[in-house]
């Protein structure tokens, strides 16, 4: 096989990937979770000493008996992950400006942000990857992401990092 991939390929396979920390609020189709695994199986590993290992998690039962097996800095994000509450409207906002506007951002340093809740006001945010102990990440949270939700979301009062 001697076919090359263009730059772009290449950028969003190799040179700009970026490891996402997150989970989504929302359940994946099987048809995504089959495309998934039709591309994943297919590289090979280093002889086959390092095969993948996928779990996909249906239930909450099933959440709940992975998270000890999780990374400590996971588990937070992963048992937030898909809660059966439905989001306010507010929350669906806040959720959307964050996915749309800060995360691209932010993930073009390596980092990432996930949200953590919205109470009486305040927004709880987790900075990763490179953003946190950044230096920049509490000029990052306030100046940038703070200022931003108080501007579309009237609701929001102030950002706090979890």
């Amino acid at each position: 096989m001697t076919r090359i991939l263009d730059d772009r390929s290449l950028d969003s396979l190799f040179r700009a990937a970026r490891t996402c920390r997150a989970w989504l609020d929302k359940p994946v189709s099987d048809a995504i979770i089959e495309a998934v695994w039709e591309l994943a199986k297919l590289p090979p590993t280093s002889t086959g000493a390092y095969p993948a290992r996928i779990l996909f998690i249906r239930s909450l039962e099933a959440k709940q008996e992975l998270l000890p097996s999780l990374a400590a800095e996971d588990r937070a994000s992963a048992a937030a992950a898909g809660s059966a509450e439905e989001d306010s409207d507010i929350v669906v906002q806040i959720k959307e400006l964050l996915d749309t506007r800060v995360r691209p951002a932010v993930a073009q340093d390596g980092g990432d942000i996930t949200f953590h809740g919205f109470e009486e006001g305040v927004v709880y945010l987790h900075m990763q990857g490179s953003c946190s102990g950044c230096p920049s990440s509490t000029a990052t949270l306030k100046a940038g992401i703070e200022n931003m939700l108080r501007h579309y979301v009237p609701e929001v009062v102030e950002v706090r990092s979890v």
